[in-house]
Order: structure tokens, then C-alpha cells, then sequence
């Protein structure tokens, strides 16, 4: 997998970089102010796409509802954030594991950012990617592990930058794993991942469900040395400034049987997924790396790429798609 990022054929043009640096300006200030528009839902305007990297569509793997009457969750408006979005800083989303038995689990997250956020941020040394919306790559992880219930058979797991935790949450509720901790490194997203942990505990079984602040360094051990059967993450490898923090992270949480992996997917991201390879191998670690491992992911993939890119119009094979990467130590290989 080279790092070349190709053009592909229908993506709009990208503006020069002058105008893009003001573009970047006017998406921040959208983010900290949302305007009364943004609020009912009105979509960015075709100039901002061009920039934003944030994703304008979905894979609709897992489709989701708005509870808009949170004093009723059974009363639901499809497909609408408008409002939700008017009722306060937080939205209710219900969303609908379709495998195996159609699973529904109710996530409460954000609808913007603020100021506090980005401030939080600064000091912590931590991102706000958690807190902005479900990434692509996260609604793939959570229908990949739901697919795949036997992969967490009475396996201790752990989700790393979880975001509001929805891949975490469907792992206890479609699996029969034995415990699930969901983690990131942001503080007010774990307060949300908490949450939404006690809000679905009637889904989980036997599956044991936690929380936690994990911060990925290479200065300590990570969770007083604990180790998990299966680590599964998704779109962690952007920043490049993490990178050997989240491999030492990895290789210190795997435990140390044969079958211990770490799950990720991952865009390529311009040659940032491929820093991140060579850091793992680095750190002693084997990866393999997967392209097509879902034929109906595959099939829309596809599609978008032909020009299908209604709701999705900044579409792109190395900011969207999901790479599949299996991590494991190379002492296990041998084992």
C-alpha cells in the first residue's frame, strides 16, 4: 500500500491553498458558532465541502434514529436532527445494529462544539475528533464486530479512542464477550461514553461494561499493566504525533496468547496510515492490512466511487474508507 494519494475521477476540484486556509477559518467558526441555519439542519455550502474533511455521508450499516422526545424514548423522528437540536447541547440518537437480532442502542452525544472544548483540548494535549460526530470508520468497526460474534466469544476486549463508545456498545450487546472497557482520552467524551454505558445496560447480559480516561503515552504502563484478548480501534492514526504513543499503547495492552489482536480500521489519510504501520513494526509488532473484508461494504464502496455520492459529496477512497489492519505481537506469531 503506497502512500500516493490518486486522484479519482468525479471529486471536485480543491481550491488553492490561499482560499483553503480561509475556508478552514470559516468551517471553525461554524463549529464554535453554529448559526440558527446550521441549527435546522441546513447543510454546508458547496465551497466548505470542498475543505471540510469531515464526512457528508455515511455507509448506512448502522442506520440511526433521533429521539426527540427524550421523555419518551419510544417517541422517535427519523432521519431529522432538527429538533433535537433545538431542545439543548445534546442530541439522542437511536441507532439499529442490524445484526445479529437488530439490536437498538440509544448514544447521547454532542451536536457542536464550543470554546471550552477547544481550551480543554489545549491543556489536556488531547483532540476533539471524539465529540464532533460518528466517523465513518467507527460505524465500520461497529458493523464489522457485530458481524463477526465470534471473534469476541468470551474474550476480554477494549476500545481505544472511542468517541461515544458506539462500537464498544455493540460489541457487549451483539457478542458474547466476557468485558468490554470503553476508553478515550478526552475526559468530557468518556462523561458522554459513561453515560450512554448506563443507558444501555439492559442490552449487555453477562458482558461486563465499563469506562475509563486512557491516555496513550510511552512514558507508562497503561491500566496498571492490564492486558485484553482483542483491542479494537477506529480512525486513531491520523495524527502523526501519536503514533508511537498508540503502538506502545497497543503492545502493552495485548495479552499474550496466541489468538490476542488489536482490530483497527483506518483510512489511509495521505501517508499517515502507513507512518503508523511502520511505527507498529517498529515496536515489534506484525500487521496485516485488508481491503475488501466485507462484500456489502464493498458494494457501496464502489458505488460511491462511480459517482453515486448523493448525501456523501466529498467522497474520497483515502479520507473514507476504512482499511482493516489485524496487529499482533510477533512473540504470538510464533506461538
Amino acid at each position: 500500500m503506497g502512500s500516493e494519494v490518486k486522484k479519482e475521477a468525479g471529486l471536485p476540484p480543491r481550491p488553492p491553498r490561499s482560499a483553503q486556509a480561509k475556508l478552514r477559518w470559516r468551517l471553525l467558526s461554524r463549529a464554535v458558532v453554529p448559526s440558527r441555519q446550521e441549527a435546522l439542519g441546513t447543510a454546508i455550502d458547496g465551497e466548505l465541502k470542498k475543505v471540510s474533511r469531515r464526512p457528508g455521508g455515511r455507509y448506512n450499516l448502522v442506520p440511526y434514529r433521533v429521539v426527540t422526545n427524550q421523555t419518551n424514548p419510544g417517541d422517535v423522528e427519523e432521519d431529522s436532527l432538527i429538533a433535537s437540536r433545538l431542545n439543548g447541547k445534546d442530541i439522542l440518537l437511536e441507532y439499529t445494529v442490524p445484526v445479529p437480532t437488530s439490536v437498538k442502542l440509544k448514544v447521547r452525544q454532542k451536536h457542536s462544539i464550543d470554546l471550552q472544548d477547544f481550551a480543554r483540548s489545549q491543556k489536556n494535549a488531547i483532540d476533539n475528533t471524539g465529540i464532533i460526530c460518528l466517523w465513518p470508520a467507527e460505524e465500520v468497526l461497529t458493523y464489522f464486530c457485530a458481524c463477526h460474534p465470534e471473534l469476541f466469544r468470551n474474550k476480554t476486549v477494549i476500545e481505544l479512542g472511542a468517541g461515544y463508545g458506539l462500537a464498544g456498545l455493540a460489541i457487549a450487546a451483539c457478542t458474547d464477550a466476557s468485558e468490554v472497557v470503553i476508553t478515550d482520552g478526552n475526559p468530557d467524551v468518556v462523561d458522554y461514553i459513561e453515560q450512554n454505558v448506563k443507558s444501555n445496560l439492559l442490552a449487555f447480559g453477562n458482558t461486563e461494561v465499563s469506562s475509563s480516561t486512557l491516555y496513550w503515552s510511552r512514558e507508562k504502563v497503561p491500566l496498571s499493566g492490564r492486558t485484553f484478548d482483542l483491542v479494537v480501534a477506529a480512525d486513531c492514526t491520523f495524527f502523526k504525533d501519536f503514533h508511537a504513543d498508540l503502538v506502545h499503547t497497543i503492545k502493552c495492552l495485548l495479552g499474550t496468547s496466541k489468538d490476542s489482536k488489536a482490530i483497527l480500521f483506518n483510512p489511509s489519510r495521505g501517508n499517515t496510515l502507513d507512518m503508523f504501520i511502520e511505527a507498529a513494526r517498529s515496536f515489534g509488532l506484525h500487521v496485516e492490512i485488508t481491503e475488501q473484508y466485507d462484500p456489502h461494504l464493498w458494494s457501496v464502496h464502489q458505488q460511491l466511487l462511480k459517482g453515486d455520492r448523493k448525501g456523501w459529496p466529498n467522497y474520497d477512497t483515502n479520507h473514507c474508507y476504512p482499511l482493516f489492519l489485524t496487529v499482533t505481537c510477533r512473540d504470538t506469531q510464533l506461538a
